[in-house]
C-alpha cells in the first residue's frame, strides 16, 4: 500500500517545492535609491529617496515610522519622512536630447511630444534645462522656471549628424553640478551610439563623472540600434533607472513613469551623531510599506563643519578666588557656525558677544564681595550649547594705603581745616575791637516800640499742613530701544527708552529709575531720536565736585555705552529707524545750549539771561 502511493507523495513534493522556488524568484515589487544626502543642523542629514512601486500603488502616506537607518552602523533616529513635494523642494531636472541624423522623422516628432509632456507635469517652481547633442553637445536653454523659453528650445530642435553621445553624458555632469537645488535630475534620451566624431571623452570617464556628482540619470534608450550596456551602466551608477522604448510613440509613457517617480520622492531626515569626524560612513534607510521591504544604500561623507559644537571656558576654574580683573574666554570647536555667546554670572546676563574671540572682562569692583557661579551660553546654528557652570568667589580690590595710614589724605585737610578756623577767629576777634561802644544797643532798648502790637505765636492759629502729591513717574509710551546696565547696583537690569525724552536717576517720577543714594534725584534726559540716543545731563553741584565740569550732551549709536554716576549703561535700538522727537522735545528755553535748526527760526526768542543783561549798556533802574 505505501509503495503505491510513494509516486504520488514525490509529485507532491516536488510541487511544493516548485511552488517555493518560484515564490522565492518573483521579482521585487518595491524598490528604493538614495539618490542624495545634504547637511542641515547638527546632527541632522536628510536624504532624498527615490521610491518605485512596480504594481503601480500611489505611496503617498509613508511617514517616519516606515522608515529605519543606521549610521556607520549605528542605528540612527529617524526624524522625519514626507513627500519631496508636499515640502516645496523645487526640482532641477536637465533633459539632454539626441538629435543625431538617426533620430529624423517620427522619433525626433515623438521625442518633442513626450519632453513637452514631461514638462507639463512639473510644478511652477521646478526649473528645466534643455541639452541637444549630435555631432556637437549645445546647452539650449539653461536651469529655468519659465516654460515659454523651455518651449522654443524644444521646438526649435532638429536631427541630423552624428553621435557625441559621451561628450553629451559629461556636458548633462558639469551643469547638473551647477544645480543647488536639493533634487536634480538628468533625463538623457539616446538611439545609438557613440559614433561618427572625435572621441575627446572615454567612455570610463563619463562614466565615472556622472557617479560622482550624485545626480540619478534616467536613461531612455530608443529603437534597436542603442547602446544597452553603456545606458544601463549609466543609470546604475548614478542610482537612476535604465528604461527602453522600442517604439518612437512608446516614449511619452517612459516620460510619464520618470514624472511619477519624481513626484514619489521622499526626504528622510536622520540622526548622523555617530558620522561626525568621520571621512566618510554607510548609510543605510529600509523602507517598509505593508508586508513589503526595500534597502536604499549609499555613503555619507560629513564635512569638516558636520561636528558637534562645544564650549571651553579658559582664565577661569572652579574655586578661583578673584581679587582683580581677570580676562574669561571661551574657545568653540573648530568650524562651528557660532552666531552669539552669551555670560551670565548669578543667572544675570552681564556680556554678550558675536564675534572671536569670545572674551568677558570680569571686574570684582562690579560685584559684591563673596560667592558666585559662572554660566556661557552658545548658539551655533540651531544649537544651543552651555558650558558647565563654574563656581569662584569674588572680593573687591584692597584699598591702597601709602604713609603708613589711610589712602585718605587726613593729615593734610586736617591741617588746612585747623588754619582755617585760627583765621576765622582772628577775623572775628579783629572786628569786635573795631564796633564803638556807642553802636552797642542797650537789651532794654532792642524792642520795638510797637512790639506790643505783634500776635505771639502761640496766639496764631496752626498753618495747615499740606502734603504735596509725589510726581506721577514718567512713561515710555513706545520703546525704541533699551539700555542695559553693564556695571553699579543693577548690573543686568535693562530699561526701555523711547522718542519721548524721560529722566533717568533715583527719582519717583523718572522712567528710568535706579535705586542708588547716590544718584540726584534726575541725573540726565534720555529719548531716541533718528536712531541715536539722546542724553542731557543735569548740571549739580554734587556732581561737579565729584566728576568734574558735567559732560552736557552726548549722542550714542546703537552699542555705545555711557555712564550716570558708578552706573554704565549700554544702549541698544530696537527699530531699524528711529522717528523724529515729538512734541516732548528738549526745551531750548530751559536748554539754550542746545544747537538750533534752521526750521526753528520762527521759534519765540529765548527770555535774556544775566550775562546778556551784564554784557549790555548801563540803562539805570526805573
Amino acid at each position: 500500500m505505501i509503495v503505491k502511493h510513494v509516486p504520488a507523495l514525490i509529485a507532491i513534493v516536488l510541487a511544493a517545492l516548485t511552488l517555493n522556488i518560484a515564490h522565492g524568484q518573483q521579482p521585487a515589487t518595491l524598490h528604493t535609491d538614495i539618490v542624495s544626502m545634504s547637511e542641515g543642523d547638527y546632527p541632522t542629514v536628510s536624504a532624498v529617496l527615490n521610491v518605485d512601486d512596480a504594481t503601480g500603488a500611489e505611496l503617498s502616506g509613508l511617514t517616519a515610522s516606515n522608515f529605519s537607518a543606521t549610521v556607520n552602523g549605528q542605528p540612527a533616529k529617524v526624524t522625519g519622512a514626507h513627500l519631496a513635494t508636499s515640502q516645496n523642494l523645487p526640482l532641477d531636472v536637465l533633459i539632454v536630447i539626441d538629435v543625431s541624423g538617426s533620430m529624423a522623422g517620427e522619433p525626433i516628432t515623438q521625442a518633442k511630444a513626450a519632453a513637452t509632456s514631461f514638462i507639463a507635469s512639473l510644478a511652477p517652481a521646478d526649473r528645466v534645462g534643455i541639452i541637444a547633442f549630435a555631432d556637437n553637445v549645445n546647452v539650449l536653454q539653461d536651469y529655468t522656471v519659465d516654460r515659454k523659453l523651455v518651449q522654443t528650445a524644444i521646438n526649435g530642435l532638429e536631427a541630423k549628424g552624428n553621435t557625441a553621445l559621451y561628450q553629451a553624458t559629461l556636458a548633462a555632469v558639469f551643469k547638473a553640478a551647477t544645480s543647488t537645488s536639493t533634487r536634480r535630475a538628468v533625463i538623457l534620451l539616446s538611439d545609438g551610439a557613440q559614433d561618427g566624431v572625435p572621441l575627446t571623452v572615454t567612455r570610463e570617464d563619463a562614466i565615472n563623472a556622472a557617479a560622482g556628482v550624485g545626480v540619478p540619470f534616467f536613461a531612455i534608450a530608443e529603437g534597436k540600434e542603442i547602446d544597452r550596456a553603456y545606458l544601463q551602466q549609466l543609470a546604475t551608477s548614478t542610482k537612476g533607472r535604465e528604461l527602453e522604448a522600442p517604439k518612437p510613440g512608446d516614449l511619452t509613457a517612459l516620460y510619464a513613469s520618470v514624472s511619477k517617480l519624481l513626484r514619489s520622492q521622499y526626504v528622510v531626515t536622520f540622526d548622523a551623531s555617530a558620522a561626525a569626524g568621520a571621512t566618510e560612513v554607510p548609510v543605510s534607510i529600509v523602507l517598509k510599506a505593508d508586508t513589503r521591504s526595500a534597502t536604499a544604500l549609499a555613503t555619507f561623507k560629513p564635512s569638516a563643519a558636520f561636528l558637534a559644537t562645544t564650549a571651553t571656558v579658559t582664565g577661569l576654574q572652579a574655586g578661583d578666588a578673584l581679587d582683580a580683573v581677570r580676562m574669561i574666554t571661551v574657545v568653540t570647536s573648530a568650524g562651528a557656525d557660532v552666531s552669539r555667546v552669551a555670560f551670565s554670572v548669578d543667572g544675570v546676563n552681564v556680556f554678550e558677544s558675536a564675534t572671536a574671540p569670545y572674551t568677558f572682562t570680569y571686574d570684582p569692583k562690579s560685584f559684591a564681595a563673596g560667592a558666585h557661579t559662572l554660566a556661557v551660553s552658545v548658539q551655533a546654528g540651531s544649537q544651543t550649547v552651555n558650558a558647565a557652570p563654574i563656581a569662584f568667589s569674588s572680593t573687591p580690590p584692597p584699598i591702597v594705603v601709602t604713609g603708613g595710614g589711610s589712602s585718605f589724605p587726613i593729615l593734610p585737610i586736617a591741617a588746612g581745616a585747623g588754619a582755617v578756623l585760627l583765621l576765622a577767629v582772628a577775623v572775628l576777634f579783629m572786628l569786635k575791637r573795631r564796633v564803638p561802644r556807642e553802636h552797642i544797643v542797650p537789651p532794654e532798648q532792642r524792642m520795638t516800640p510797637w512790639a506790643v502790637q505783634h500776635r505771639s505765636l502761640s496766639d496764631m492759629p496752626p498753618k495747615p499742613i499740606v502734603e504735596e502729591a509725589p510726581a506721577p513717574a514718567e512713561e515710555v509710551l513706545e520703546p525704541v530701544g533699551v539700555l542695559v546696565s553693564r556695571s553699579g547696583t543693577d548690573l543686568g537690569s535693562e530699561y526701555a527708552v523711547g522718542a519721548a525724552p524721560v529722566s533717568i536717576g533715583s527719582g519717583s517720577q523718572c522712567a528710568v529709575r535706579i535705586a542708588d543714594v547716590d544718584l540726584g534725584a534726575v541725573e540726565a534726559r534720555i529719548w531716541v531720536r533718528k536712531g541715536h540716543l539722546m542724553v542731557h545731563k543735569m548740571t549739580r553741584l554734587a556732581s561737579i565736585a565729584n566728576d568734574g565740569p558735567p559732560g552736557g550732551w552726548v549722542i550714542l549709536e546703537s552699542g555705545d555705552t555711557f555712564e550716570i554716576g558708578a552706573h554704565t549703561f549700554e544702549f541698544r535700538l530696537l527699530v531699524a529707524a528711529a522717528t523724529d522727537a515729538p512734541t516732548d522735545a528738549p526745551n531750548i528755553l530751559r536748554d539754550p545750549d542746545i544747537p538750533r535748526r534752521a526750521d526753528d527760526a520762527a521759534a519765540p526768542p529765548r527770555p535774556p539771561r544775566m550775562t546778556d543783561l551784564m554784557s549790555q549798556p548801563d540803562r539805570g533802574f526805573a
